[in-house]
């Protein structure tokens, strides 16, 4: 009953990791399911499940370092706006429209 549990929380946040939209939840969700998942194939014994889960893990932990620094030191990262996105801010802040889009990290995410 436990173990079925645990791989329905890994599903769970498998889900969640395609569903997010900022890059660095996104992350956050892989790492949980990898975990999650490692957790479910020692208890299950499914050896291809924790090869695949213990492989992702430490390429998931190594991939959300970046998210961080590029909200840290941003001058460094080259601009991901699309050409005439900055042009376009106050217009779409008269319209009431999101100044961000999906992909930005949020600054509270990454703080420690």
């Amino acid at each position: 009953m436990l173990i079925d549990a645990i791989g329905i929380a890994a599903g769970l946040a498998v889900i969640a990791t395609f569903y997010s939209v900022v890059a660095f939840k996104a992350r956050v969700f892989a790492i949980a399911s990898n975990a999650l998942f490692i957790w479910y194939a020692l208890a299950a014994g499914l050896w291809p499940v924790l090869l695949l889960h213990g492989l992702l893990l430490p390429l998931n932990i190594l991939r959300i370092g970046p998210l961080c620094r590029a909200h840290i030191w941003p001058a460094s990262q080259p601009s991901a706006e699309p050409a005439g996105y900055a042009a376009a801010r106050p217009l779409r802040r008269r319209a009431g429209m999101p100044l961000t889009y999906a992909g930005d990290v949020q600054p509270s995410l990454c703080r420690a």
